[in-house]
């Protein structure tokens, strides 16, 4: 027979269940997308910087820190495709209208990085140190298409 009794831990549980199902609380990227956004492309160039220094030879090549960091791009990537909610621009943003005007498009340049990017945590992943540079220079170009036709200036 079971009992109609919860034990306490168990209502403890349902309790603690119950009240975060309940409630959401409010992330950065409902609160303000912009700032969130940026960042994640703060990230991602921290991410950049690191794995450019390995290409300039002022870092050894470590497969482990190329696939972290590659996956730590994809991830801010697949967050990031979701901070371009209609209108949120604001006169600071560097993001260009054109982001909303042809969604199909960036969402598709947003494809092709999140592509390039595990791509390159694969290079790591195998310690690939000689497709190690190709594979960083395909994501950065990825990175540059879609900044060129969808970021602005930063002086502007």
């Amino acid at each position: 027979m079971f009992s109609k009794r919860l034990t306490v831990p168990a209502a403890l549980c349902a309790l603690i269940l119950g009240l975060a199902v309940g409630s959401h609380a409010p992330s950065a990227q409902d609160a303000d997308p912009i700032k969130a956004r940026e960042d994640a492309m703060k990230a991602i160039g921290k991410q950049m910087g690191a794995l450019a220094a390995i290409v300039k030879g002022e870092s050894a090549f470590s497969g482990p820190a190329v696939e972290q960091a590659a996956n730590e791009i994809d991830m801010q990537l697949k967050t990031a495709r979701d901070l371009f909610p209609e209108g949120s621009t604001s006169p600071d943003s560097r993001a260009k209208p054109e982001i909303w005007e042809t969604p199909d498009d960036f969402m598709a340049k947003m494809d092709d990085a999140e592509a390039a990017a595990a791509k390159l945590a694969d290079v790591g992943a195998n310690g690939d140190e000689g497709a190690f540079r190709q594979a960083f220079m395909g994501l950065g170009g990825t990175c540059k298409a879609c900044h060129e036709k969808y970021r602005k200036p930063e002086d502007s």
